[in-house]
């Protein structure tokens, strides 16, 4: 537990367990997964040069940008890790794995396929709404918390916030309050969207078929309720000087249309880059697995 609570961004430590999950379904999976809606394609020439010059910004002033640094480093050494128990593997195999996964999780790659991708989906009404909400007074506010949580000092005081909130506890309504508001920032939605694609992508690029609804499900169930509470404490920490106001306030922010057809195209953006990457990597330590007879295909 203490290597997710001294985590220094908001969701990567509850991907840690869904890294693990895809990576182990992907395995002995039977079917193909439903599949998060798509998002149509923006197909004006003159919509993407507009949209070029606000996705990076999207991505920094949401702090999905920073999350996206620490979900790399954790999905990369959780898939590494999964494929540690390969037999047989002598150092130059074993740096061959590591680079593979060094080179998919990079996480500048990941953000230019990122950017790519909200480019490409682009609703240049949604996103100049969504960067006029988070220019606003409040909306520097929260992210100000957001990004102090990510510095050696913060991450202290969240892991002192934490042991006191273990005699302490938030009060149930502002537990309800920090719930709202992940509800309507989708983060679990999110999460579980890249579960079945990271799942789904590792298993093509291993040889296998695709998980089925079933594995997904029971992935979902073990891994899900543990890692919704610790993001909801650690979130709980994070915004632990926010008045209850700017609570609510920003979690109305976050429904609203704009607001919530930005989330969409996010989370199909991740979804296309982090599932190229995972296929890739798959794909680069696959005759290893296949050589020392521990195919994933069943």
């Amino acid at each position: 537990m203490s290597a997710y609570l001294s985590a220094r961004r908001r969701w990567p430590a509850a991907l840690a367990w869904f890294a693990v999950a895809a990576l182990g379904i992907s395995l002995g999976a039977q079917a193909r997964p439903e599949h998060r809606k798509a998002v149509a394609p923006a197909t004006v020439n003159g919509t993407r040069a507009v949209c070029r010059g606000m996705a990076g910004r999207l991505l920094d002033i949401s702090g999905y940008g920073d999350a996206l640094r620490g979900a790399t480093a954790i999905s990369r050494l959780q898939f590494q890790n999964g494929l540690a128990a390969i037999p047989g593997l002598n150092n130059a195999q074993r740096s061959q794995v590591a680079g593979a996964f060094a080179r998919a999780f990079d996480p500048d790659r990941l953000r230019l396929r990122i950017r790519a991708n909200l480019v490409a989906r682009c609703d240049p009404v949604a996103y100049r709404a969504v960067l006029t909400g988070l220019s606003s007074p409040l909306g520097r506010r929260m992210r100000a918390w957001q990004a102090a949580a990510g510095t050696p000092e913060g991450a202290r005081a969240i892991q002192l916030y934490l042991r006191q909130s273990a005699a302490q506890p938030p009060s149930p309504g502002r537990l309800a309050l920090i719930q709202k508001l992940e509800a309507s920032r989708h983060e679990f939605d999110f999460l579980q969207g890249l579960l079945v694609v990271m799942a789904r992508e590792a298993a093509i690029g291993f040889g296998s078929t695709p998980p089925s609804d079933a594995n997904i499900r029971r992935s979902l169930e073990l891994n899900l309720p543990m890692a919704e509470k610790v993001v909801l404490l650690r979130e709980a920490a994070v915004y632990r000087q926010a008045p209850d106001q700017d609570l609510v306030r920003y979690a109305s922010l976050w429904s609203s249309a704009p607001f919530e057809r930005f989330s969409g195209i996010l989370a199909a953006s991740f979804d296309a880059a982090f599932g190229t990457s995972v296929r890739e990597a798959a794909q680069a330590v696959r005759p290893l697995i296949v050589a020392h007879g521990a195919s994933p295909a069943h």
